[in-house]
């Protein structure tokens, strides 16, 4: 097995950070993995290394990268939305084909990457198949659940919790705010609550494992 680490260009001219595991023999197979978001992140890092670890000891190669403005890749976190992920996946997509020169090609999923890889599925024919692994289905009430664990942490730390209102209005005043150490900007919001995942993925003709 060979482990790479690198920078891939993407189309809107960020450089992104994407490790590759490749198998002793030439791959037929690709798999490209999602992260989640914030401290989700952090706590799939070592399980979706492992997990990389095995597919290229079963000849299957993938490619673990970082989301624009998130982890070890350029670009302003604020400045980040579902439409932008999802636009860094289909050049992760676009990388991998032209490297492993394949078309075999499938997205791992966590949390709201599993959601960023449902969505991109349905516009990319060149992805055969998901593992869509505890999506968020219902970004409104994800977004909720954000500001609820915000609130946590602020009380915890003897720090008196903002209310919701008070956060929508630091976002509409200064276009961001952070939850996570990650800053979230006003369109990652807008289009974060806008998700809907509840009904089954109609437009992707792949395969998506129950």
């Amino acid at each position: 097995m060979q482990t790479d680490a690198f920078y891939f260009r993407s189309t809107a001219g960020h450089n992104l950070f994407g490790v590759t595991h490749t198998p002793q023999r030439a791959p037929d197979k690709v798999a490209v993995s999602c992260n989640p978001f914030g401290d989700e992140k952090q706590s799939c890092y070592r399980p979706f290394f492992a997990f990389a670890r095995h597919l290229a000891k079963s000849g299957i190669a993938s490619l673990r990268f970082d989301f624009m403005g998130s982890g070890d890749s350029e670009g302003d976190a604020s400045a980040a939305s579902i439409s932008s992920h999802i636009a860094d996946l289909r050049d992760a997509v676009d990388l991998v084909s032209t490297h492993f020169q394949t078309r075999n090609i499938f997205v791992i999923g966590l949390r709201l990457g599993a959601s960023i890889a449902a969505l991109a599925a349905e516009r990319d024919t060149r992805i055969r198949g998901l593992a869509l692994l505890s999506p968020v289905v219902d970004g409104g009430k994800y977004w909720n659940d954000l500001l609820r664990k915000q609130q946590f942490a602020a009380l915890t730390s003897g720090i008196r919790a903002p209310k919701k209102a008070e956060v929508l209005r630091e976002l509409a005043a200064s276009g961001a705010i952070e939850i996570e150490a990650q800053l979230l900007g006003t369109r990652l919001v807008e289009e974060l609550m806008a998700i809907e995942l509840s009904s089954p993925l109609a437009d992707f003709e792949g395969n998506v494992p129950e």
